[in-house]
């Protein structure tokens, strides 16, 4: 009896402080609300146990001033659908609305400076959460989840936007981020697949790490030149990105940063990979996930990319755009004074090259097999041409040389088939154009007949003394060319594959004639060499495989032809047989030791070899590398005046005709 009257008495004490709002210590009004005091004046605020839908956060208590969201303070409350708080609130905690699913709007008031760690996270009604212009820091995750938010304004009064901040807001649409942020954090807007637009502010120094990741409806970014750095994957899979333009500021970027952005038109860059003017990872393809120049080929780089812009470094590194196929518009600030080696080369579609007033160095191969460039892009200020620069650019077909070129290296513009012109400024010192093709200031040199330029017979002026390297090399539409006496010196390879040449005379003026010089002429059927002539380079005829007859002067002190053939002045050395007359038999004198490399090389027709001594002898004859159809594909036949008693290969004559035994 008495224990039943005891707990009558404990329900009446509890229902009288839940009448009166009286409790213990800090918890008044213990329906709606929860305060727990900061100092002797300010209080947080929290819910209490029952919540309505509509919830208005009183400004203060008896004892205290409301100045806080608690941490955690309203978590979980899922029957709010809007807050108002009042203006006294100066910071939202952690947590503090966090996962309250039905909730719709928030109404924060300018007093607010700080909204915490994933304080409205995982609100996925929450549609509209205005953030006053006192609010000075977004913690991480603070909005993450909010899949009905669409749109948000960063004010300018703050400066830090934390990790994830909005991150999974998959109906954003728009973004201003205001002129106080310096920094925008990781993941910030990750997974926001509606985003649109972005407007950032001019104080953003730095973008983390896939700050923008999967924003796949986001079709241009335009990155102010404050920016310092852009952290990895900040951009990856926006697949509607069409196009980037990242300011001068920018001194590091990331891996990956646009990597599988595969609806990129336009893109512009300060500088080609990491880091501005940097020494690794400097190719074109590191801001998409390529690890290197080598696979540009492959996917990484977007088939829908066509025109980059580079507008702040100094250098355009090696292979920094090598083998980037779909290019095909390239703009060059002023900035930019080197061009590297293989720069641009094989961007096969590439068709215009814009460049700055700054270049003065044009690397080798730097624009090589860019076979739809319709241009040269030298500009005035360019110094300096590489080996091979821009060989193979087969749409090319004038070039213009300004004033201040000294230096042209060696086949700058071989294989541009197209190329019927080249002209130089009249005020350069070093270089000069007659008639459309190069020579050198004081026209010693023809350094390039312009390989294009449809020509039966050229005749090289008089006073040329050296046809340099690949002067002619592909010049197929020239038939015959004329060698004055005034010429000392044919270089390497001057006529290497100039296919439409028939017969060439080298007059007696020259001494040497390099290496290859006439390699390949697939048309060439005659050649006569002159008196003066004392060195001949190796591989001079290879694989001339039409030449009929080569004829040496009889006063020449250093070769000699025999048959039509070339042959060292004492008959000791065959250099170079005639692989247009060879059918299917070759006699080689017993004065012969030694046979030069590729001296037979293409001879594919031969089977037999008559050597005019004995099988000993043969056996001392020196034979040089590549001459296969010599020594594996023939038969070699040794001579003997009668009929031999062994066994073996033998010939002898029958009417003047070399005739087996």
């Amino acid at each position: 009896m008495k224990a039943k009257s005891f707990a009558k008495v404990i329900v009446l004490i509890v229902a009288l402080i839940m009448a009166t709002g009286i409790i213990v210590g800090c918890v008044t009004n213990i329906n709606v609300f929860s305060f727990y005091p900061i100092n002797d004046t300010e209080c947080a605020v929290g819910g209490g146990e029952y919540l309505p839908q509509a919830l208005a956060i009183p400004s203060e208590n008896e004892q205290y001033k409301v100045t806080a969201i608690a941490d955690e303070g309203f978590s979980g409350c899922f029957p709010l659908i809007s807050v108002v708080l009042p203006d006294t609130i100066k910071s939202i905690g952690n947590k503090a609305f966090f996962a309250c699913t039905s909730l719709e709007s928030i109404a924060i008031p300018d007093s607010v400076e700080i909204i915490g760690d994933t304080a409205f996270g995982r609100c996925p009604s929450l549609k509209s959460a205005p953030i006053p212009n006192s609010v000075k820091s977004i913690g991480d995750s603070a909005f993450g989840g909010c899949t009905s938010l669409e749109s948000i304004i960063i004010p300018d009064s703050v400066e830090s936007i934390g990790d994830s901040a909005f991150s999974g807001c998959t109906s954003l649409k728009s973004v201003t981020i205001g002129n106080g942020v310096k920094s925008i954090g990781d993941s910030v807007f990750e997974y926001c697949g509606s985003l649109e637009s972005v407007s950032m502010g001019n104080s953003v120094t730095t973008i983390g790490k896939e700050a923008f990741y999967y924003c796949n409806k986001l079709a241009s970014i335009e990155i102010p030149d404050t920016i310092k750095s852009i952290g990895d994957s900040a951009f990856a899979y926006c697949g509607s990105l069409k196009s980037v333009a990242i300011g001068n500021g920018l001194e590091s970027l990331g891996v990956q940063v646009l990597y599988y952005c595969n609806s990129i038109e336009t893109l512009k860059l300060p500088f080609v990979g990491a880091t501005k003017n940097g020494t690794s990872n400097t190719h074109f393809g590191y801001i998409f996930g390529a690890k290197g120049h080598e696979n540009h080929g492959n996917f990484y780089i977007p088939t829908t990319l066509k025109e980059v812009t580079i507008t702040d470094c100094s250098r355009i590194s090696s292979y920094a755009f090598y083998n980037c196929n779909d290019l095909t518009h390239v703009i060059l600030g002023d900035s930019v004074t080197e061009i590297g080696d293989h720069a641009f080369s094989s961007c096969a579609s590439l068709k215009n090259v814009t460049m700055g007033n700054s270049v003065t160095e044009i690397g080798d191969f730097a624009f090589a097999s860019c076979g739809q460039l319709t241009n040269a892009p030298i500009s005035d200020s360019v110094e300096s041409i590489g080996d091979n620069a821009f060989a193979s650019c087969e749409l090319i077909e004038s070039v213009s040389l300004g004033r201040n070129v000294i230096s042209i290296g060696n086949g700058a513009f071989d294989a541009c088939s197209q190329l019927s012109s080249i002209n130089v400024d009249e005020s350069n010192l070093n270089y000069k154009s007659i008639e459309g093709n190069l020579y050198t200031k004081d026209g010693k040199t023809l350094v390039r007949f312009a390989p294009g330029k449809k020509q039966d017979t050229f005749e090289i002026p008089y006073g040329v003394e050296n046809i340099a390297y690949h002067a002619f090399y592909i010049a197929y539409k020239v038939d015959n060319v004329i060698i004055p006496d005034s010429v000392k010196n044919i270089g390497d390879a001057a006529f290497e594959s100039a296919n439409g040449l028939f017969r060439i005379v080298i007059s007696d003026s020259v001494t040497s004639i390099g290496a290859g010089a006439f390699q390949k002429c697939r048309s060439l059927n005659y050649v006569t060499i002159g008196k003066s002539v004392s060195t001949i380079g190796e591989r001079a005829f290879y694989y001339c495989d039409r030449l009929q007859d080569i004829e040496v002067s009889e006063t020449n002190a250093n070769y000699c032809d025999i048959d039509g053939n070339l042959y060292s002045k004492e008959g000791t050395i065959l250099i170079q047989c005639a692989l247009g007359k060879i059918e299917q038999s070759f006699t080689i004198p017993n004065s012969v030791t030694n046979i030069s490399s590729l001296a037979f090389a293409g001879c594919n027709n031969i089977k037999k070899v008559y050597y005019c001594g004995n099988e000993e002898e043969w056996g001392n004859v020196s034979i040089g590398s590549g001459n296969v159809d010599l020594t594996w594909r023939a038969t070699t036949y040794f001579y003997s005046a009668t009929e031999p008693t062994e066994d073996g290969n033998y010939w002898h004559y029958v009417d003047g005709e070399a005739t087996v035994w």
